[in-house]
């Protein structure tokens, strides 16, 4: 399958395929870890950031959204380990997690990007 979109989509895809997929790898135990809410959280967001990897290929509205809401949501969940994380190891992985979910937010909507949501609009307006 060819990617329809800019380089800086095809970018923020790869990029959100390496994130979905290392979400879905089990984390080992540890004492005073995540909770399992986040846990499990972190596998949801890894599936449908693998959905969202699809649309962002195929330069789709519903996929710059759908990025949009699993990296916000992604960022969320990361955010209170940057300060309560027990070991350094888990402080540098929440703060990799949360830089690399704003990176993803701002790839999507940069006006590159923007442009070819709309020409894909234009064409399914038109193809009606």
């Amino acid at each position: 399958m060819k990617p329809k979109g800019p380089v800086v989509l095809i970018v923020a895809a790869v990029l959100l395929a390496t994130l979905s997929v290392l979400s879905l790898i089990p984390m080992p135990e540890i004492p005073n870890g995540p909770p399992p809410v986040v846990i499990y959280g972190s596998y949801v967001l890894g599936v449908i950031g693998l959905i969202a990897v699809v649309g962002l290929w195929l330069a789709k509205r519903w996929g710059m959204l759908l990025t949009i809401i699993v990296s916000a949501l992604s960022a969320l969940s990361a955010a209170p380990g940057l300060v309560f994380a027990p070991t350094m190891e888990l402080k540098v992985a929440a703060t990799v997690g949360v830089v690399l979910s704003i990176v993803l937010i701002v790839l999507v909507l940069l006006p590159s990007a923007r442009k070819a949501y709309r020409h894909d609009a234009e064409q399914a307006s038109v193809a009606r």
